[in-house]
């Protein structure tokens, strides 16, 4: 016995069977009595056969050896209509014969097995009945709404082999079984007793049911550039700020901004080396809590440092405590650029060993501070009321920056420590806000178009007229003839066709042409 499996609507069966000796079963043996009256065929495990033999045929001469001795058979024809609704999608299907003689005696036996559809199908089925070309309702199907909308839809017809039509479902309702098309396949007129498949979505245009936009994807860009746009305006005031305080300023400590100018201009290397190394792991955020806490102690520390040396703040001019009340506001802006930067830091593979490295380093910094807690009244003895005091300590800050400098070269990470340093974010964020609108303007793809492409497709294309094409096929007109395949612009014009044959063995589409 053959199991067909699953078999298309319309298909012709080749059954073959052999028969053996009685007394030998290894020798094949003729038989007598085959005739197509002889072809029994039983659907859905009832035992009523198909009341006509329309559609069966003998092959070869009369089928019986005509493959050799004892190598018989038989055709079935299931796009034979002469039984109205006998063979239809998601029935099953076998045959028998009944009788024939066999070396001496009348066998039956059964030959073969099959059920009707398509293979992958979600659904196969028929249509029960028909409001017009794109409303059915099914003879079966799921209970729940808007199960099948997205699913590509085929339509065979039940009195043919090779005539069928595609559309896609746009709704299902399952308390009625009534499915909509998206649009009308205009390939033939359709009835009730058509064989009908639904098949999954093919393409992204469905996602849980819901038709998707070209635009989408732009959108979000959109909405990405402005926030960009935020985060640059914050820093274009921060550097407002920072003018502000250069402006403030008194000539007697103008050696103050040429020592700030080259610690900038180490900051913006060090900056350079952070941004190569940025990168997603997992525990960053939490060390870096750790180090900002650990920031805080040496701070802290700093501040006990700073209260022993009041007697030096005494000695400061306002000009001085104005720098301060300066920096601490930008200290402040930065801040916020700070935590701004840590939502975009990434991973790397080895940042877990370069902050157990900076762990290190900040043990240094902390050790440091207390030498210099340990120093402050040899400072104090040392320091005179004229501004060279100031230069002075400016010198000991200047020399810590660079242990801290060297140190972030190291480990090439972003820390808390370096919000100072941060300033130069604004430059780094607006550069990244060019090149990002470099890209929408060297490529169409982020644009929504607002012009089809017209005529035949050429061998070269562009992407973006590549997926242009595409979805002037996916969206617009389509019409299919025996003949031609002809595809339409947006406003119903026919823009070009492909030339089509089916000689019922090969179907077989040309290259598109002109109409």
């Amino acid at each position: 016995m053959i199991n067909f499996g699953t078999v298309k609507p319309g298909t012709t069966l080749i059954i073959p069977f052999h028969t053996f000796s009685s007394d030998d079963p290894s020798a094949s043996i003729t038989i007598t009595g085959l005739a197509t009256t002889d072809i029994e065929v039983y659907k859905d495990g009832g035992n009523t056969t198909r009341a006509s033999d329309t559609g069966y045929a003998l092959l070869g001469t009369n089928g019986i050896d005509e493959y050799g001795t004892g190598v018989h058979g038989f055709s079935v024809d299931l796009s034979s209509n002469a039984v109205d609704d006998f063979y239809e999608n998601g029935s099953q299907y076998f045959v028998v014969i009944a009788s024939i003689t066999v070396d001496g005696a009348t066998v039956n036996f059964i030959a073969a097995t099959w059920d009707i559809g398509y293979q992958g199908a979600l659904l196969n089925t028929v249509i029960a009945t028909r409001t017009d070309a794109t409303n059915f309702v099914l003879e079966e199907g799921s209970a729940d709404d808007d199960a099948y909308n997205g699913c590509i839809v085929y339509i065979h017809d039940q009195a043919s082999a090779v005539q069928f039509e595609i559309g896609v479902c746009d709704d299902y309702t399952g308390g009625t079984l009534s499915l909509s098309l998206l649009a009308d396949p205009g390939i033939f007129v359709t009835v009730a007793g058509d064989n009908i498949s639904l098949m999954p979505p093919a393409n992204s245009t469905w996602i849980a049911a819901t038709a998707q936009t070209a635009g989408d994807i732009p959108s979000r860009l959109v909405v990405l550039d402005a926030e960009l746009t935020v985060i640059s305006d914050q820093v274009v005031v921060v550097d407002q700020d920072t003018s502000d305080i250069k402006a403030l300023l008194t000539p007697e400590i103008s050696d103050i901004h040429s020592r700030l100018v080259v610690m900038d201009a180490e900051l913006t290397v060090i900056s350079d080396d952070v941004v190569l190394v940025k990168s997603d792991t997992s525990d960053t955020l939490s060390r870096l809590v750790v180090m900002d806490a650990e920031l805080t102690v040496i701070s802290d520390q700093v501040v006990v440092v700073d209260q022993d040396t009041s007697d030096i703040k005494a000695l400061l001019t306002p000009e001085i405590s104005d720098i301060h009340s300066r920096l601490v506001v930008l200290d402040a802006e930065l801040t916020v650029i700070s935590d701004d930067v840590v939502l975009v830091k990434s991973d790397t593979s080895d940042t877990l060993s370069r902050l157990v490295v900076m762990d290190a380093e900040l043990t240094v910094i902390s050790d440091q501070v207390v030498v210099v807690d340990q120093d402050t009244s040899d400072i104090k003895a040392l320091l005179t009321p004229e501004i060279s005091d100031i230069h002075s300590r400016l010198v000991v800050m200047d020399a810590e920056l660079t242990v801290i400098s060297d140190d972030v070269v190291l480990v090439k990470s972003d820390t808390s420590d370096t919000l100072s340093r941060l300033v130069v974010m604004d430059a780094e964020l607006t550069v990244i806000s060019d090149q990002i609108a470099i890209v929408k303007s060297d490529t169409l793809l982020w644009e929504t178009t607002t012009t089809e492409p017209s005529g035949v497709p050429a061998v070269t294309e562009t992407p973006h007229d590549k997926l242009a094409w595409l979805y002037m096929a996916l969206r617009n007109k389509l019409t299919v003839t025996s003949g031609k395949k002809t595809f339409f612009d947006d406003g119903g014009g026919a823009e070009w066709e492909k030339d089509l044959s089916d000689d019922a063995t090969t179907y077989e589409e040309t290259k598109g042409n002109a109409i």
